[in-house]
């Protein structure tokens, strides 16, 4: 289900390591460099959106979910981290048409940690093709297809070895979960949904704080404009 993340630990296994205590250290360190990049991401899309993104970033860091998931040893934190980065460098090569697509790159890395990440890469793909049709050219519709094949070729590999080698275009675990019937899909699905929004309550409780800052920043950059 995540050949990214099992790369990483086999790593720390190699060295003789505990794969568990790896995971969990690699989990925070992922987390925290998600942070850094929601922040990233902020300044680079909002005007003065540094501040922002500290606050963006105060919030998730606080969400109970993301502090659990982070520490697990699961696939979690890095899954984040690669959605994160991949925005911040999509917006960067949309601003600036001669970078290098690396976006595409950490795209097919995310598709590699867990399966859904494809649909990311699908999203992706819209927003730049919708970017090409705004401002058509041949060199933009050849960084789409640069970035697209960047990802597809690599990732087609990757799933004729999948079915090569387990039988099947989609892991284990995918037919584990659908195989229960529908009722009992909508069931968990409702079940992981509520437990979801219950983790989620103590958002009421920050907005007030996040209001009052937002207003001190005002007030400051209207204080400097009226001196």
């Amino acid at each position: 289900s995540n050949p990214t993340w099992v790369a990483l630990l086999a790593i720390f296994s190699k060295l003789g390591l505990s794969t568990i205590n790896a995971g969990r250290c690699l989990g925070l360190i992922f987390g925290a460099l998600t942070l850094l990049e929601i922040v990233l991401l902020f300044s680079l899309v909002v005007k003065g959106g540094e501040r922002y993104g500290y606050l963006a970033a105060i919030a998730v860091a606080t969400a109970p979910p993301y502090l659990f998931w982070s520490q697990t040893g699961l696939e979690n934190g890095l899954f984040l981290y690669l959605v994160m980065i991949s925005w911040r460098l999509g917006v960067q090569e949309d601003r600036d048409r001669g970078r290098f697509p690396y976006s595409a790159i950490s795209l097919f890395l995310l598709a590699v940690t867990r399966p859904e990440g494809i649909m990311y890469s699908i999203v992706f793909g819209a927003w730049k093709l919708a970017a090409i049709l705004s401002n058509s050219g041949k060199e933009s519709i050849k960084r789409l297809l640069l970035w697209s094949a960047i990802i597809i070729i690599p990732f087609g590999v990757f799933l004729i070895w999948r079915y090569s080698v387990f039988g099947a275009l989609v892991p284990n675990t995918f037919f584990a979960k659908v195989n229960n019937g529908v009722r009992a899909n909508l069931r968990v699905g409702t079940r992981y949904l509520l437990g979801f929004l219950n983790h989620i309550l103590w958002a009421p409780v920050v907005i007030p704080v996040v209001i009052a800052i937002f207003r001190k920043g005002r007030l400051e950059g209207s204080a400097r404009r009226v001196l």
